[in-house]
């Protein structure tokens, strides 16, 4: 889910795919809220405004983590997820999509260990001084950049799990060789099943199930099938048997992507979850189930 200042969104009750009366009703334990770091081009430096826009979003996770305080909660590991079940609370789990916000001061990351961050894609859309994004031209190849490659390193010693799933095939391989953490694919699906620059071809998703990350299986019918069209339950689940067919069941979780995308779905939102799984376990065991819906997910948040 992405964070958003508007007021016709409230987080406890909305016309979104995501509030917190939907999310409590379906038994969700933990969603993922991004800080979203907008880009329209490649060549406008947008650094200083999003190093801005990071700290005001935050400021905006954490009133509403106050005001919502009896509903859900931040939590930063994966105790901290199981505690808040305990307590009947959904955990928010804050990450960060687009590293633009870097610019040429990597000492920016700091910032989000302190927010409690758990989890960065490097690149959204466009281009920034870290790597390139997912493109149908030649730039698909590229390698990070310097600033990238040191990235890397600075992330994995941070405990902050790093996303790929805007990056480019070439920075993906970049990854996959330096990280010594579990990355993952927070919202990816599958190139066997439907092709497109965003989906990840069967080496990616070995290699990431080698990382010991998961791939986060995305709703968006773009990334499924040709459009027009909507994304059905048979969608998401035959996405789910090509992963555990290619890397294991280990490497299969939920990204879904709501509140980042536009999409007609069978299940609407996220109170269409119990549908979800109710087709799971017809292809899968109960075991393989609890991995889908959240053991793999809570097995990289504690690596």
């Amino acid at each position: 889910m992405l964070l958003v200042e508007d007021k016709r969104y409230p987080l406890h009750e909305n016309f979104g795919h995501i509030d917190l009366k939907r999310l409590a009703k379906v038994g969700v334990a933990a969603q993922c809220f991004a800080i979203f770091l907008p880009q329209d081009d490649n060549v406008t430096d947008t650094s200083r405004k999003n190093f801005k826009l990071l700290k005001k979003e935050y400021r905006l996770f954490k009133k509403q983590m106050q005001t919502y305080s009896g509903l859900i909660s931040q939590a930063v590991t994966a105790k901290e997820i199981t505690d808040n079940i305990k307590e009947n609370k959904i955990s928010a789990i804050l990450t960060v999509e687009n590293g633009d916000f870097i610019g040429k001061d990597l000492s920016r990351l700091s910032r989000l260990s302190n927010m409690g961050v758990r989890m960065m894609g490097l690149v959204w859309n466009f281009e920034n001084s870290l790597a390139y994004p997912n493109a149908i031209d030649d730039t698909h190849n590229l390698h990070l950049k310097p600033l990238g490659l040191k990235a890397v390193e600075k992330l994995n010693e941070m405990g902050i799990i790093i996303d790929v799933s805007h990056l480019n095939y070439g920075g993906f391989w970049d990854v996959a060789r330096l990280s010594k953490k579990p990355f993952v694919a927070s919202h990816s699906c599958c190139d066997a099943l439907f092709h497109h620059p965003r989906n990840l071809d069967d080496e990616q998703l070995k290699a990431i199930a080698m990382s010991g990350g998961t791939v986060g299986i995305n709703f968006f019918t773009d990334f499924i099938k040709p459009s027009p069209s909507a994304t059905f339950t048979a969608d998401v689940i035959a996405q789910a048997k090509h992963i555990k067919k290619i890397a294991g069941i280990e490497a299969v979780s939920f990204g879904s992507d709501f509140d980042g995308m536009d999409s007609l779905m069978e299940f609407r939102d996220c109170s269409g979850f119990p549908l979800i799984v109710e087709e799971l376990l017809k292809e899968f065991t109960f075991d393989e189930c609890e991995k889908i819906c959240y053991k793999n997910a809570l097995r990289v948040l504690e690596d």
